[in-house]
């Protein structure tokens, strides 16, 4: 068990969510090893909503508490350095499913 059955979850993310994954199961390329979509218009108010009232509660997190705050990112070859995204900051507690 990753969390507690009296657990809370503390969770950031850069929103839209777009997924990556850097390691030698996907040989390094950036793919994630598992798809995830939120909402398909993928703006930042979309996606939390979905994150909010459907991800997280079908894995078994009430949100708590929310917050939206910026996130830098250092960037990548393709985007040339330092960008903004918009973070979403949940607590959420462990409930039974």
């Amino acid at each position: 068990k990753l969390v507690s059955d009296e657990g809370y979850l503390l969770l950031a993310t850069p929103l839209p969510f777009v997924a990556s994954y850097y390691g030698k199961e996907t040989k390094w390329n950036g793919e994630p090893m598992e798809k995830i979509l939120l909402s398909e218009t993928q703006t930042w108010e979309e996606d939390a909503k979905v994150l909010l009232q459907d991800f997280l509660p079908n894995c078994g997190f009430q949100p708590v508490a929310v917050s939206r705050l910026p996130y830098l990112s250092g960037g990548d070859e393709e985007d040339g350095g330092c960008i903004e995204l918009d973070d979403i900051v949940v607590l959420a507690r462990k409930v039974d499913l």
